[in-house]
């Protein structure tokens, strides 16, 4: 019975639930919103947060856009500097090139002849910005109201004339037509012998070219291959044999007054000479001196022997010969025995010059010497030059020539060489 109560009680309760649920439900759908439309979801709207800058990376951009600013700035100051001090020719070399202009030349010959031809002879450039050049050039033209006029020829310019005196120079309203001279030196010259050719000629002054030609200008290459002048050198003249035998066509002074010549006049004189030097002493001779382990000044000291030595062409590659010879066997043969270097000393000790003693003397005589002497006696040609470089191979030690005819005759003993000696009228006992 209890139990029946019990069981009618819990179904009750349940009914109760089940009512309380249905009514919630009831409830819940009359006030809850409808549920949503099956229609195409909305974007969600990007939203963009903004994030203010630091006042630390503020400054840092400033700093670099003001670095940047200033970087700029520096550079085109430099720039306009650097263009200033080049169209004025400012701190530039003052060293005196000659320019040759050919016939007709327009502003692109003239520019090629500053800039091209000047590097091919390994010289500097005489101007180094060709557009501010052909800018002036262009300013010049409106100017006159027409091309201008260059004239040919060579000239004397320098880059430290800056470039308005550049343009003058080279037109012909403003160009002084000088005077000119050839003279030619033959191989075998002395430098000294040069020197007063160049005097006679109304060229300059003997003795200062001496002394600017010793000098030298430091410019060209070969000039670091020959020794420098010391205190205790034996050495007389240091350039001789570098005054290269050649035809030369040079300025006379004005008047012939030799005072009124500056030094920048001497330098054209030189700058001729060493260029035709540099010129000749080519590669080919350069590259066989080194693979013969010959210096440039051993070369031209001997060749200079082997021009006076011999009387011709086919004789220098036979006299050569015999130096090499020799040279190369010292311990039998320690002395060249050459007349032309006893002829040298004799003339060293006339010149009365007080830098002349008899070391000197004594060195330069290679009866007396062991080896070459100090330097070259005089200037070779070309064919000395290549005689010495690509000699004759023979056994000879000996030679001597008749004094009429000229024969040489070459001995490779002492015995044969004197009977050579009678054959050429020479009397041994004289040596």
């Amino acid at each position: 019975m209890d139990n029946l109560k019990e069981e009618n009680g819990q179904n009750q309760k349940s009914e109760k639930k089940n009512t309380g649920s249905s009514v919630s439900k009831v409830f819940r759908s009359l006030f809850s919103p409808s549920p949503a439309s099956k229609s195409k979801p909305k974007k969600p709207v990007r939203q963009v947060k903004y994030i203010k800058p630091r006042k630390g990376n503020r400054i840092a951009v400033s700093l670099v856009f003001t670095f940047a600013i200033l970087s700029v700035s520096v550079i085109a100051s430099v720039g306009t500097i650097f263009l200033a001090r080049e169209f004025l020719g400012i701190d530039k070399s003052a060293a005196t090139y000659i320019v040759t202009v050919p016939e007709d030349a327009t502003t692109d010959d003239v520019i090629k002849a500053m800039t091209v031809d000047q590097e091919t002879k390994k010289k500097e450039p005489i101007i180094k910005v060709e557009k501010m050049f052909r800018l002036l050039v262009s300013l010049s033209e409106k100017r006159n109201e027409g091309p201008l006029d260059y004239v040919s020829g060579t000239h004397n310019l320098r880059p430290n004339m800056g470039y308005q005196d550049i343009l003058e120079e080279l037109q012909r309203d403003n160009y002084v037509e000088k005077e000119t001279v050839r003279i030619t030196f033959k191989e075998g010259t002395r430098l000294r012998e040069a020197a007063n050719m160049l005097e006679e000629e109304g060229v300059c002054d003997a003795d200062k070219l001496v002394y600017y030609f010793n000098m030298g200008l430091d410019d060209y290459d070969f000039e670091s291959l020959i020794p420098k002048s010391s205190a205790n050198d034996l050495r007389f003249d240091r350039m001789e044999g570098y005054f290269f035998p050649d035809t030369y066509e040079f300025y006379k002074a004005p008047s012939d007054n030799f005072e009124d010549l500056e030094e920048a006049d001497y330098e054209v004189i030189l700058r001729k000479v060493y260029e035709n030097f540099e010129a000749k002493y080519d590669e080919e001779i350069q590259k066989r001196a080194s693979e013969l382990g010959m210096s440039m000044d051993k070369v031209i000291t001997l060749a200079s022997i082997v021009q006076l030595e011999a009387r011709d062409t086919a004789d220098m590659k036979n006299v050569a010969s015999v130096f090499n010879n020799r040279l190369a066997n010292a311990d039998m043969f320690p002395s060249l025995e050459s007349d032309p270097t006893r002829e040298y000393s004799e003339y060293l000790e006339e010149l009365d010059d007080y830098s002349v003693n008899n070391k000197m003397l004594n060195a330069y005589d290679t009866y007396q010497s062991t080896g070459l002497p100090p330097g070259p006696i005089c200037s070779p040609g070309v064919d000395a030059i290549k005689a010495v470089l690509w000699p004759n191979e023979t056994n000879y030690y000996y030679f001597c020539a008749n004094i009429e005819t000229r024969e040489v005759y070459y001995a490779e003993t002492l015995e044969q060489h004197e009977e050579n000696l009678y054959a050429a009228g020479i009397d041994p006992e004289d040596f």
